[in-house]
């Protein structure tokens, strides 16, 4: 018999809100990927994990895979014992992201205040730290280990991304505070 294949390892969800917020969301096609390679590395399903990388960007498929990627942390939840979150929660989960993700394909293409921008992200990215806290649990009782080795949390990649992204975005969204704010002087 071969040996359990291995998934990615838990991690702060400190730091991963850091990735999140850093790489203004884009990290989040990378972490849906990882989710769904660890669910199919435990239970087998969803089959094509690579497929994972578009969902965050095409807020229309949201009500039609993420149904599908629940239901595989379920059956992963189950082979491993842990208890899972009450199947409502799925769905809540499931609205409030598409909602979030919608928004932003919407202010794409219609003005929309920055300060509304910036609550949106920091809720959708929130919103998915509760994910990553369940998928924690689950990567907790497997054989786990990362992609690259770990310094204090990060691998040299997301060091780079989040020392070079996080101070030029606190500084550009401090800006376009100040001048939304004070924009009648």
């Amino acid at each position: 018999m071969s040996s359990p294949k291995l998934v990615a390892p838990p991690r702060n969800f400190i730091w991963e809100f850091l990735l999140f917020f850093c790489t203004g969301g884009l990290y989040s096609m990378l972490w849906f990927r990882l989710i769904a390679r660890d669910c199919k590395h435990i239970c087998g399903k969803p089959d094509s994990p690579i497929l994972w990388l578009l969902v965050p960007l095409i807020p229309p498929a949201q009500p039609f895979a993420l149904p599908h990627l629940f239901a595989a942390i379920r059956e992963c939840e189950k082979q491993i014992n842990i208890r899972p979150w009450p199947v409502i929660f799925d769905y809540v989960w499931i609205a409030i992201m598409f909602t979030c993700s919608f928004y932003f394909w919407v202010s794409f293409f219609i003005e929309t205040r920055i300060k509304i921008d910036l609550i949106v992200l920091v809720l959708w990215i929130g919103w998915q730290m509760l994910l990553h806290i369940r998928m924690n649990r689950v990567r907790k009782r497997r054989l786990h280990e990362p992609m690259m080795p770990r310094y204090v949390g990060f691998n040299v990649v997301e060091w780079a991304t989040i020392g070079l992204f996080l101070p030029i975005l606190l500084t550009l969204f401090s800006w376009l505070f100040y001048f939304t704010t004070n924009q009648s002087m």
